[in-house]
């Protein structure tokens, strides 16, 4: 398995030579540039799912007092719903929404509002008001976007879960460092932000030739869909740096590209009453295509307010925070066209939770296969499958037992853009 891993990590690093497609999404997400000028322009998209986890092994062999019980059960990560479900089949995202500009403002004045009403993490409390800003552009000066909106962070969690994801599941790496929930006494609860904040963005793209300079700065709540609580902020910002052999793509969700971006993310969260730590997320990447072939390649780092499982790690248990932890992960991706409809996707994750060791060390490994095939523009589906494995080197005995017992998941995914 290791040696799966680091070949295909070699690829990837191999192919970083190559130009790619991918987008400015930070002019895409919430501005009208590159489209006509409408008033109404509706958003909506399903994404059907089926998922299960093959053939995952009881966990036996547990002795600790705490953990005997659990006996003869799965582990959290081997259970997909409910209690104890190995398959499972849900709409994932049922998404609608609107976008436009501002009648008489010469697209001066955007908006975008959606709501999400599908079975994801972010929809553990109920349908969502998922997106809801207004970006006012400026000729002569940056634009300004206010309301709740995607935060300026990996590419991964940037682009159009309907339009450029080529995998079913965020990465390891995107899901436990970025993937924020509320935190009280030391737990996780709630919904998922969704990596989304409210507050401003200041922001532009400015152009020399082929090239493009990219960039934002936040000031947000740390917290979406409520009432700001405190008056700590989170200060972010986002660099991109792209060179376009074909300019006229420039506002296309997918182009032929060559970028480098970095980006970072500081604030204060409460991990138990009195108690406020600071909270910082960092980390840069390349992305890159030319014709059939895209890769991108991007790296995380993550300290404080760092969450580090279920404990005990079963289905139901509350997912503890550790108030100075840290952690860093590393994704790739390579996706190839083989044809006009169907696409080849290999992934490899992985991210080492208090690397400098411990009990609560865990490394995450995840190699992910699939292949997408597009009905047409607007209708696809997707088959992934994720060879997935934990490692514990510094826990007991117990400990490496469950996550010896993780199995691989497959999933088909269908989206359907109207």
């Amino acid at each position: 398995m290791k040696l799966l891993h680091w070949a295909l990590a070699l690829i990837a690093v191999l192919l970083l030579g190559a130009p790619a497609k991918a987008a400015d999404w930070l002019l895409l997400l919430g501005t009208e540039s590159g489209a006509p000028d409408e008033p109404l322009r509706p958003l909506v998209f399903v994404q059907p799912l089926a998922q299960a986890v093959l053939f995952p092994d009881r966990v036996s062999g547990l002795t600790s007092a705490k953990l005997a019980p659990y006996n003869g059960q799965h582990a959290g990560f081997n259970v997909l719903s409910g209690d104890d479900a190995q398959s499972s089949f849900s709409l994932r995202r049922v998404r609608l929404g609107l976008k436009g500009s501002v009648p008489d403002t010469e697209q001066a004045i955007n908006y975008f509002v959606a709501a999400e009403l599908g079975d994801n993490a972010s929809t553990t409390d109920g349908p969502i008001l998922i997106d809801a800003s207004a970006t006012f552009n400026s000729p002569w000066g940056p634009r300004l976007r206010a309301g709740q909106f995607k935060l300026a962070m990996m590419d991964e969690t940037l682009e159009a879960v309907h339009v450029t994801a080529d995998l079913i599941d965020f990465s390891v790496v995107a899901a436990r460092l970025l993937q924020e929930r509320r935190v009280e006494n030391g737990q996780q609860v709630g919904a998922a932000y969704a990596f989304r904040d409210t507050g401003l963005m200041l922001f532009d793209t400015i152009g020399f030739g082929p090239m493009r300079l990219s960039y934002a700065a936040t000031l947000t709540n740390g917290a979406p869909r409520t009432l700001d609580g405190d008056d700590d902020k989170d200060v972010g910002a986002r660099l991109q740096l792209a060179w376009l052999p074909k300019p006229k793509q420039e506002y296309k969700p997918e182009r032929d590209e060559a970028a480098l971006f970095g980006w970072a993310l500081s604030g204060r969260r409460e991990v138990t009453p009195g108690q406020r730590e600071r909270r910082l997320r960092a980390g840069g990447g390349a992305q890159l295509r030319t014709g059939p072939l895209r890769v991108r390649v991007e790296g995380v780092y993550a300290k404080g307010v760092l969450p580090t499982g279920a404990s005990p790690p079963f289905a139901g248990q509350p997912v503890a925070v550790s108030a100075t932890g840290d952690a860093w992960g590393v994704t790739a991706l390579i996706g190839t066209r083989i044809t006009p409809k169907l696409e080849t996707d290999v992934a490899l994750h992985r991210l080492d939770q208090e690397p400098d060791g411990g009990p609560t060390r865990r490394i995450f490994w995840e190699s992910v296969f699939g292949a997408q095939w597009f009905f047409n523009p607007r209708a696809k589906v997707a088959v992934n499958l994720a060879l997935r494995k934990i490692e514990a080197p510094d826990a007991g005995a117990d400990a490496r037992r469950i996550v010896g017992t993780i199995a691989p998941k497959a999933g088909v995914q269908a989206t359907v853009r109207y």
